[in-house]
């Protein structure tokens, strides 16, 4: 070995000393690590970062998280009943600009939760509307067209021991020479067992949004909030995205199960910002 490697090796030495106490820090010197070479000498000791120090935000971005309100729901949370189908009809009416026919159909029954006309139309040529009253109370005027199913929710309470369903045809408006007609069929159902209704109060109408989780459902159900329908079907799982305005402080949903569908609720909740 050349003899003036000795004297190298003694001055890195020397140097290393000499440094660590100029910096007031006298600590004992891996030689090691001074003559490391090779991919050991690019190891770089882990960084730890204290919770602390992290920026919570790292993007800029605004967060907001949305208001959560879970409506309570009762210790039965089944939503629905039992149908029973009251009676079958079908006729023809017609009506002109003086004589108008109208038919009657007499049928018995009891007082119900809820009632339904169904109907549907073979032929019309809707020159005036359609009307059907029930024990006098009008439950649907309008102009129904052909090959269509109609469902027409009343309250059952119009519903009576004896009853009467009168359909009669409007008269042809400005088509004085004219007949208006209507061919038509359907059924009236009562059904036991209320819809249900929540009450809940917003501090904002903005990002309103409902989430219904169904346990079970079987059959139809609408959604309404404050008397709008904004769902119908039979999903498990509902969410409603509402327009900013579209809900108020004071809100009422109802979730109303059609004739013989039943529904299991597990949360009910609604979110907003």
């Amino acid at each position: 070995m050349p003899e003036f490697i000795p004297v190298l090796i003694a001055g890195f030495i020397i140097l290393a000393v000499m440094y660590a106490y100029v910096n007031g820090d006298f600590a004992a010197v891996d030689l090691k690590s001074v003559f490391a070479t090779g991919p050991a000498a690019a190891k770089v000791a882990p960084r730890i970062v204290s919770p602390t120090n992290l920026d919570s935000n790292p993007t800029g971005m605004t967060v907001s998280m949305p208001n959560l309100k879970a409506l309570e729901l009762d210790s039965n949370r089944v939503i629905g009943g039992q149908a029973v189908e009251l009676t079958q009809f079908n006729g023809t009416t017609k009506a002109g600009l003086i004589e108008t026919d109208k038919n009657t159909f007499s049928f018995k029954g009891s007082r119900f939760d809820r009632g339904f006309l169904y109907f549907y139309v073979n032929n019309t040529n809707n020159y005036g509307q359609l009307t059907f009253d029930l024990n006098g109370n009008e439950i649907y005027r309008d102009y129904p067209v052909e090959n269509q199913f109609y469902r027409i929710e009343f309250d059952g309470a119009l519903l009576r021991s004896a009853n009467n369903l009168t359909v009669r045809a409007g008269g042809p408006n400005w088509m004085f020479w004219a007949e208006n007609k209507y061919e038509y069929g359907g059924r009236i159902v009562g059904n036991y067992g209320n819809a249900k209704s929540y009450n809940f109060t917003l501090d904002s109408s903005k990002n309103v949004k409902i989430m219904i989780d169904a346990n079970e459902i079987w059959g139809d159900m609408t959604v309404k909030l404050n008397g709008e329908t904004v769902y119908y079907g039979h999903d498990y799982f509902i969410r409603v995205d509402l327009p900013d305005g579209k809900a108020k402080r004071e809100n009422t949903l109802e979730i109303i199960p059609n004739p013989n569908a039943k529904i299991i609720i597990d949360y009910l909740d609604i979110f907003y910002e």
